[in-house]
């Protein structure tokens, strides 16, 4: 998914939390190295995850936008090999 696609088409801002971007962290991704937060609360158990999105600076041509654990579509950038994010599917198929 890129930015775009994330942020919601009811004027929320893209830094505001957003609960229907909230993702449960996988048994798999943290076999792979993707953090979960393991605190009680509204967020155990959710990640951060990748967004398609590019850096908006050219000058960091290996960084990529992201959604932090609480849902915020993050303007600020990590480094693409960081492996502490996770990978959400932009589509699912059904059956």
């Amino acid at each position: 998914m890129c930015l775009k696609s994330v942020l919601n088409n009811e004027g929320i801002e893209h830094d505001a939390a957003d609960t229907l971007r909230l993702r449960t962290v996988s048994d798999y991704a943290r076999a792979t190295g993707a953090n979960m937060f393991t605190t009680k609360g509204s967020y155990l158990c959710r990640g951060s995850w990748w967004l398609r999105s590019p850096s908006y600076n050219t000058n960091y041509h290996r960084y990529v936008r992201y959604v932090y654990l609480n849902g915020k579509a993050n303007e600020d950038d990590e480094y693409v090999e960081f492996t502490f994010d996770g990978v959400v599917p932009a589509l699912t198929l059904a059956q």
